[in-house]
């Protein structure tokens, strides 16, 4: 992927979601009716993935942008889900 692109997606998710109030708040857009998953840490984590593979930097920096309306997002949210699995935890000890 060019660096082009990958500032483009980062500044997409930055701008659109991550600073947006409308959604970092919305309990229906992160967890939906009965699921165990934030989509929004796990659009970030994935996002981090992605600049890593791609740059081979880590930048885990969109709880920053969450945070500057008040928001939050886990940026490792993926390693996490992970590990929990990997550890056979079920959805009721999320």
């Amino acid at each position: 992927m060019e660096q082009v692109k990958l500032n483009n997606i980062k500044q997409l998710l930055i701008e659109r979601v991550f600073r947006n109030p409308d959604i970092i708040f919305s309990a229906e857009i992160r967890t939906g009716a009965g699921n165990d998953i934030d989509l929004l840490s796990l659009i970030a984590s994935l996002c981090n993935l992605l600049i890593k593979e791609a740059t081979g930097v880590e930048y885990e920096y969109f709880f920053h942008w969450a945070n500057k309306v008040g928001g939050w997002v886990e940026d490792d949210y993926i390693d996490q889900l992970l590990e929990r699995q990997q550890n056979g935890e079920s959805k009721e000890d999320q």
